[in-house]
């Protein structure tokens, strides 16, 4: 069950975004991926019987109409290319069904940790292959160097934030349930946007104001 978790939210869900992002642009592949939650709540109805009160349900679709109105007036560049689009909801989809597969191992008393180590495994896993078909059938030129030096240390700072994100979001489907969980998880605009303004990035105040709807909804959506 977490092998199956980790397909859809690693190879699936990060890997359509990527694939959208090289279609459409960063603001569809935003976009598109934002709904994520929806697939989450149908898919819980349906595997788990897991329900929100009407409140919940209020927070989160307010939180995800904030999250698309916050990519509207981020970002610039779209294009809608339908394979783009395609890929943006392909990716909605993996990561709303791996939280909710990950809910039914979680269940069963295995831990976050460890689960979240065989996620991250079968992730590097299943895109070592792919990238290795890739360039077995010319997909992708062996030639070239790619220089990271330059950004290893963020690169290096930036995992161990998202390590420890995916920890605290495992831990708190197994706590509190995979919508509650995602409820919750969805706050990361405003987070995203609160630290941007301590690291001197420009305010605005129409962004601010959506941030701010966006977690409310968040927290709506655990009451």
């Amino acid at each position: 069950v977490i092998v199956l978790a980790s397909f859809f939210g690693g190879f699936v869900g990060m890997g359509s975004f990527i694939a959208s992002i090289h279609y459409s642009g960063i603001g569809i592949a935003v976009l598109f991926s934002s709904l994520y939650p929806i697939i989450s709540i149908a898919l819980s109805k349906i595997l788990l019987k897991d329900n929100l009160n009407p409140i919940g349900y209020f927070g989160i679709l307010l939180a995800v109409l904030a999250g698309v109105c916050l990519c509207f007036v981020t970002y610039s560049d779209y294009k809608f290319d339908l394979s783009g689009i395609f890929f943006g909801l392909f990716c909605a989809f993996g990561w709303g069904a791996e939280c909710v597969i990950i809910n039914i191992a979680l269940k069963d008393n295995i831990e976050a940790k460890f689960a979240l180590l065989i996620r991250q495994g079968v992730s590097f896993s299943c895109f070592m292959i792919f990238i290795i078909i890739l360039m077995f059938y010319d997909f992708i030129p062996l030639k070239g160097n790619i220089n990271i030096d330059s950004a290893l240390d963020k690169i290096i700072f930036a995992s161990l934030f998202g390590t420890l994100s995916y920890m605290m979001y495992y831990i708190g489907i197994q706590k509190i349930g995979a919508l509650k969980a995602m409820g919750l998880n969805i706050s990361y605009g405003f987070w995203a946007i609160l630290i941007s303004y301590f690291l001197g990035a420009k305010m605005i105040i129409l962004k601010l104001v959506l941030a701010i709807i966006l977690i409310l909804g968040s927290l709506l959506s655990n009451l």
